[in-house]
């Protein structure tokens, strides 16, 4: 059984042995590069599934957060063709940010917090070289390439979406671009550590009646950066508005007070609200890039079934987030 998600193909194998020992998985799950070429060109280019392949081979096993076991895990860096082979997790029940729960975010922000505490200002994120830390020649280099990567790829979405596009969302896409360095220079975290990056339900996995447990896959945009963005994105992208209207300063409180729990003791509440706030511009960034590559129909599908629009999902609540916490305040303004 295969599955073309937005970014890889997904493949569940099932298994015959020559011989049988205990603890043999009867499954497993095989991800693969993307089929729709723009895409697999977009996560090649910006070494995403490299950043994959070396998050299970290199941190999966202890990394603060369950994630599925990793049999196997490799890469062709030159073409970006790539195979990781997965525990199976068909008995968990997979998050759904179309039908978001609040005890599921609740759940999420608990454990990210231990992998956010677990890598909080941790030297050996200096030292590996699928990671892209955030000071020196390599991470210069990237911020310096990046704006017109995020113009082109926020153009073609303005144009396709036309005015479905949020007008707030547009508004800050022109002033990242036209204030870049005031951006990046606002964007450096303070206490760098390693963010999942799209962290929301869909990239999960909780308990069911059939058993299962909680565990976070899709480690492509891994990086190391504000452990607060992927509260951001959580709240943005997994919750309904009126429930991350309801919810999202405890939630916030939350995350703080279980990251103190984790021994992070020198970052001030305050500090992590405005880190919030802010982070939500990394979901816009995400959002665009990964929407100028999609091949927009395989979610018509989805939008019939669901009633939910591809538009909603991706850009409404997110321009919804940015209007209640202010985000334009904390952008360079207009020229």
């Amino acid at each position: 059984m295969a599955a073309q998600g937005g970014a890889a193909l997904v493949v569940r194998v099932w298994l015959d042995y020559d011989r049988q020992t205990s603890g043999q998985p009867a499954t497993v799950v095989v991800k693969f590069a993307a089929r729709h070429p723009p895409m697999r060109g977009v996560m090649h280019r910006f070494g995403l599934y490299r950043a994959e392949v070396g998050f299970y081979r290199d941190l999966a096993r202890d990394a603060g957060i369950p994630t599925p076991r990793c049999h196997h895990a490799a890469i062709d860096d030159a073409s970006g063709h790539f195979a990781i082979v997965l525990e199976d997790l068909q008995d968990g029940r997979a998050g759904d940010p179309l039908c978001p729960e609040v005890a599921d975010v609740e759940t999420a922000i608990d454990h990210v917090a231990g992998l956010h505490g677990r890598w909080w200002r941790h030297p050996r994120l200096r030292t590996l070289d699928w990671l892209v830390y955030p000071h020196g020649p390599a991470f210069e280099a990237r911020a310096a390439a990046l704006p017109l990567t995020y113009a082109h790829a926020a153009t073609a979405v303005r144009q396709g979406l036309g005015p479905a596009f949020p007008p707030i969302l547009a508004e800050a896409c022109d002033r990242i671009f036209e204030g870049w360095p005031a951006f990046v220079a606002a964007r450096l975290p303070q206490a760098p550590t390693l963010v999942h990056r799209d962290f929301h339900p869909q990239q999960m996995f909780f308990p069911s009646g059939r058993g299962g447990r909680f565990a976070v896959f899709d480690w492509q945009t891994v990086s190391v950066g504000t452990g607060a963005d992927d509260v951001a994105r959580i709240l943005a992208m997994g919750l309904t508005r009126a429930d991350r209207a309801a919810h999202q300063t405890r939630l916030v409180d939350r995350y703080h007070a279980r990251l103190r729990s984790h021994g992070v003791d020198d970052y001030p509440y305050e500090q992590c609200v405005r880190d919030v706030r802010l982070g939500l511009t990394g979901s816009l960034l995400t959002n665009v890039i990964a929407t100028s590559a999609l091949d927009l129909s395989a979610f018509a599908a989805r939008e019939s079934a669901t009633g939910v629009t591809f538009v909603y999902a991706v850009f409404d609540r997110l321009a919804a987030a940015f209007e209640a916490n202010d985000v334009l305040a904390l952008l360079p303004p207009r020229a």
